[in-house]
């Protein structure tokens, strides 16, 4: 990429821009240890009930079980092939296997957090532009202090979405179909990420580049599908990663869910207008070419709006259930932050928008740990006040171990459900199946359609 022409007079400001990857990748990897010593501090071996069953998920893979036949979940399968692999590492050890699962989860969010400040530099070609868009990824806690927690898929789901944008920017438009099959592998909300780079390689190469595209994300998708059609698993998996997450939604208030994304971006939800404001500016008329630290030779960038609006309309209206629902909606604001930034001339005011940056990262934490952080009171008022039921029937939960005692026990559980979810009891309830299933998966009206 052309390098910045402005001068600058400030060493600071020289050094974050010849050095701003390497920032990034020590500053999240120190705050990633500090959430590590304070986990342990607050419990050794702490877990949460998502990454146990994907920890329990993994090893039970290893003693022969059938993920969607013989434990039920909603994400698709690639977070059990990584886990699986770890247990296999781990030897059978359920201690030392969580331990890899959080260096993992941890690797994930170190790689990812440079890589969304590669974007804003593509974009822009400006060093402080891609801190700063590291930094807002940053300024959301959940992005490093929940790996020490155990593995989730998110965490994937960022870093090979990350890439798969990266390599489609760069025209790598076979590579980047593969990155984004991976990423949908492991979640969802991957599939955005799919669309976009198809489109991306459209518009930059044309119809081959987004044939290209297609391909290879279908040759991931066939590597992932193959061994449940071998295994008679297919039906299951198609149920409870496809039909369930269309069929079981959940209830909200359009004002709700406005909070939601407050409450869960905490103080890092002033940064949405301020990405906003960076969008537009970069992608109408003559103003991209102002935005451009460059002198306007950098490549369009209408990219990212269009992936910000989509993934700001997940996070409203499909569903958002903390932090880590939106982490794919944080590279897009995180490189709207950047194009803002490289748009400061002066170096005293980049200098005060990267503190006010700072301010937001330190401040984070705060958010969720302090007993009454300004601001989260009265979001949490007004959530209350216009909040209604998630689910209209919601069964109730039978005695059953926490999922959490089953994986430290190393247990084989006699049935499928035993991580049992909201959605997982609201399916069970509209399927009229019940806790007590060996195993799941079946088609809700009998036989699948041909």
């Amino acid at each position: 990429m052309p390098s910045d022409p402005r001068p600058r007079s400030d060493e600071s400001h020289c050094r974050i821009e010849s050095g701003w990857w390497g920032f990034l990748a020590c500053l999240t990897a120190a705050l990633i240890a500090l959430s590590a010593v304070v986990a342990v501090v607050a419990g050794p071996w702490l877990l949460t009930e998502d990454s146990a069953l994907f920890q329990h998920g993994g090893w039970y893979v290893t003693q022969g079980a059938v993920p969607y036949v013989d434990f039920w979940d909603l994400k698709p399968p690639l977070i059990y092939a990584v886990t699986a692999a770890l247990a296999l590492a781990a030897g059978g050890d359920v201690l030392l296997l969580h331990s890899l699962s959080v260096v993992a989860a941890g690797v994930a969010i170190v790689v990812s957090v440079p890589l969304v400040g590669q974007l804003a530099h593509d974009a822009t070609g400006d060093g402080t532009a891609a801190f700063a868009a590291g930094l807002v990824v940053l300024a959301v806690p959940a992005t490093y202090g929940l790996p020490p927690f155990g593995i989730r898929p998110k965490y994937f789901l960022l870093c090979f979405g990350v890439v798969a944008l990266l390599l489609a920017t760069r025209g790598r438009s076979g590579a980047s179909g593969v990155a984004a099959a991976i990423a949908s592998g492991f979640h969802q909300q991957g599939l955005g990420i799919a669309l976009l780079v198809v489109a991306i390689a459209a518009d930059r190469d044309g119809l081959r580049a987004a044939g290209r595209t297609v391909v290879g994300g279908l040759s991931v998708a066939a590597a992932v599908v193959l061994p449940f059609a071998l295994a008679g698993a297919l039906v299951p998996m198609l149920v409870e990663t496809v039909i369930v997450p269309l069929t079981v939604t959940r209830r909200y208030t359009l004002s709700e869910r406005l909070v939601d994304i407050a409450l869960a971006l905490g103080y890092a939800s002033a940064l949405i207008p301020v990405a906003a404001y960076g969008w537009l500016r970069s992608n109408v008329g003559r103003a991209r070419i102002a935005v451009s630290a460059d002198g306007g030779r950098t490549p369009p960038s209408w990219w990212v709006p269009v992936g910000g609006v989509l993934y700001g309309a997940a996070a409203l209206f499909i569903d958002m259930e903390g932090s880590l629902d939106m982490i794919l909606w944080l590279p897009f604001l995180a490189v709207g932050v950047g194009q803002v930034v490289a748009a400061v001339r002066r170096d005293r005011r980049r200098a005060a928008v990267l503190c006010v940056l700072a301010l937001l990262v330190a401040a984070g934490p705060a958010w969720y740990l302090a007993p009454n952080p300004p601001l989260s009171g009265t979001l949490e008022e007004e959530h209350d006040r216009h909040a209604v039921a998630d689910f209209e029937h919601l069964p109730k939960e039978p005695a059953n171990p926490d999922v959490r005692t089953v994986y430290w026990d190393k247990r084989q559980p006699d049935r499928c459900h035993y991580r049992l979810s909201q959605k997982e009891r609201v399916w069970i309830h509209l399927t009229d199946a019940t806790f007590e299933d060996r195993t799941c998966g079946d088609w809700p009206s009998g036989e699948p359609p041909i």
